[in-house]
């Protein structure tokens, strides 16, 4: 189903505004709407098995079954029964570690507790994941018919990078989702969505005739119910919020949910990236878990913590998630408009939460999910290994000569930095990077390199890298553009980011104008200068052309251009040949092949090369001719510096 995006983010933006005047009023208003879509659907599968029942007393009346019923037979059963199985909707049980009460009873008598405090139903399953979060499931046991079993689950890895306070706050926040009749309602508009969204697809999927009752109307109804409901789900993570505060604390809630954006964000963009990358260097799946919890002793640089700090700040409040921003969260959570106050962040200390709460079984959880992993990632790990043999072959080849010459070439350096960051990741090459460009000044490549990487680490200083690229080839300004933007984007930085790709999309229009007058060729006046090659461009431009014979003379002109005039110049060649006997009668044809030929196999200085020849283009010739400098070559005067 197409949701038009624009006319969603003003719907929610009018009901926010709705919800805030009348926060009761705008329930009912959910209720109502929630009643109207029930009301519907029961009502279109009252008629439907009251049509098939009525065709099964007419069968059994009359004592016969004609064609005619037997179609509807097939048309109303299938419509009845995508209503009936749609309704009694299917939750998946969810993957991960089950925790019994006899393994973990402290941590099931604190969960039992904060339910008790915050009236909220018991829980009646703890579930340990491998995610860096926790979360609060009730799965209806009976289907449309309800008795919820509540599962909390928790990410093992958040345990262990959480105090026992920061944890106790992240479950009261779970469940805060269950307490309160407010809480609860949201619980049940959840499970309504999720119904009528599994009605929606399954009508979706099937093309018979009669769903179309459906789909008109779930087509209307079902984006201006989410729409609805997005408000409620949205304002119920506030309220959750406000059951951390009441359990843990402002301080420690602030805390628990700076760690979660900021380290989560961490874990997934750096450091998970490096412990998969490590199949491209060994040859068996290391323990990563293991290695996880030595990342998390050792705790994170304080440079490190600002720069991803400063990121999950600026993130902004969407609409792919009924979750607010971390600054929006934070501003409700210390009552200010302001922007929020950041925790310090302090390397853990003392116990943490996996040790705490799982105790012995900590350790025998760490271990099940390293072999799980492992397990499950062998045999990818393998053939990624096997995969990545010749860059290793290739990277150890540059290493030892390195060691033995005690520096590399230019392009041997940019391999290496190349191979090394696809080996180790791009904070082992960047150093590497960065001597080649303060040895080699203003060359692309490694340029660019060093400023995607920069960026990718949150420097700011990529920028001025991406710049320079961009100055030295136009042509990759649109890459660079979006990589900034991109960057700018994760920072907060929006109007900067808008700047950049304002810039790109101007690039774009002006570079199709660009190549629009390098591949068209005009000859009127003014249109050519002089070439502006130096002196050894022009020599080895000559023996180019003296390596071709039957060339009797040359003349070099430059195109002026107006986009982009200092790059990717425009260099037409005009040529006196000496056709040969064989192409007689079609000289035309065969000069046009030669200096086609000649042009493209050559390697004449010049980003666009072209040469024309006299017998064709005499009248352009003697125009080129004109232009001073633009005699460059003639056969009777081969090994000499100047011409004519």
């Amino acid at each position: 189903m197409e949701v038009d995006y624009e006319k969603f983010a003003a719907l929610i933006e009018r009901l926010e505004k709705s919800a805030k005047r009348s926060p009761q009023g705008y329930k009912l208003r959910v209720l109502g709407l929630t009643v109207l879509g029930f009301s519907y659907i029961y009502l279109i599968l009252a008629i439907l098995l009251g049509l098939v029942g009525g065709l099964i007393w007419y069968s059994i009346f009359t004592g016969r079954v004609n064609a005619g019923e037997v179609k509807l037979f097939i048309i109303l059963i299938p419509l009845a029964l995508i209503i009936l199985r749609s309704l009694w909707v299917r939750f998946e049980q969810p993957e991960g570690r089950v925790l019994l009460r006899s393994e973990v009873p402290e941590l099931y008598a604190e969960v039992d507790r904060m339910a008790r405090e915050l009236k909220a139903p018991r829980v009646d399953s703890i579930i340990v994941d491998e995610q860096f979060n926790a979360a609060m499931l009730q799965h209806p046991r009976l289907g449309m018919f309800g008795w919820h079993k509540n599962i909390l689950i928790v990410g093992l890895p958040y345990m262990m990078a959480s105090t026992p306070e920061e944890f106790r706050s992240t479950i009261a926040h779970e469940l805060g989702h269950l307490s309160g009749g407010d809480s609860r309602f949201s619980g049940w508009v959840y499970r309504v969505v999720k119904t009528w969204g599994t009605i929606v697809g399954k009508l979706e999927e099937k093309n018979q005739f009669g769903t179309g009752l459906f789909k008109k109307f779930f087509n209307k109804f079902y984006p201006y119910y989410s729409a609805y409901t997005f408000v409620l789900r949205r304002a119920n993570e506030y309220s959750a919020d406000r059951a951390s505060v009441q359990l843990a604390g402002a301080e420690v809630t602030v805390s628990s949910l700076y760690k979660v954006h900021v380290l989560g964000a961490y874990l997934s963009e750096v450091f998970w990236p490096k412990q998969y990358r490590a199949a491209q260097r060994v040859s068996e799946p290391p323990r990563i878990y293991v290695s996880l919890e030595r990342f998390l002793q050792e705790g994170l640089p304080e440079r490190t913590v600002r720069q991803w700090g400063q990121a999950a700040l600026a993130e902004r409040t969407g609409l792919t998630d009924t979750h607010p921003s971390l600054s929006d969260r934070l501003q409700a959570i210390q009552q200010s408009s302001e922007a929020p106050h950041v925790p310090s962040w302090e390397p853990l200390s003392g116990s943490t939460a996996a040790e705490y709460f799982l105790g012995s079984l900590y350790k025998v959880l760490l271990e099940e999910v390293d072999n799980r992993w492992i397990a499950q990632i062998a045999t990818s790990w393998q053939e990624r290994h096997h995969e990545y043999a010749p860059v290793r072959a290739e990277h150890e080849e540059l290493k030892q000569e390195l060691q033995q010459q005690g520096k590399l070439s230019f392009e041997q350096g940019r391999r290496y930095a190349h191979t090394t960051e696809l080996l180790y990741g791009g904070e082992e090459a960047l150093p590497l990077l960065e001597r080649i460009n303060e040895e080699y000044v203003d060359q692309i490549e490694p340029l660019q390199e060093e400023g995607r990487i920069r960026l990718q680490y949150l420097d700011e200083g990529g920028i001025h890298l991406l710049e320079r690229v961009m100055k030295l080839d136009m042509f990759r300004t649109n890459q660079m553009c979006r990589w900034i933007y991109n960057y700018l984007v994760h920072m907060g930085r929006y109007e900067e980011a808008d700047s950049y790709a304002e810039r790109a999309m101007d690039w774009m229009e002006e570079n199709k104008d660009a190549i629009e007058e390098r591949t068209h060729l005009t000859f009127q006046d003014n249109t050519y200068i002089h070439h502006g090659l130096s002196e050894q461009e022009l020599k080895d431009t000559r023996e180019k052309l003296a390596s071709i014979p039957i060339i009797q003379e040359a003349y070099l002109v430059q195109k002026k251009l107006e986009h982009f005039p200092d790059q990717y110049g425009v260099y037409l060649y005009g040529v006196v040949v000496d056709v040969p006997q064989e192409a007689a009668g079609q000289e035309a044809e065969w000069l046009s092949e030669f200096t086609d030929k000649c042009a493209e196999e050559l390697d004449l200085p010049g980003a666009y090369v072209y040469m024309i020849d006299y017998a064709t283009y005499h009248g352009v010739i003697e125009q080129m001719k004109s232009i001073p400098g633009s005699y460059i070559y003639h056969v009777s005067h081969i090994g000499e510096q100047e011409v004519g």
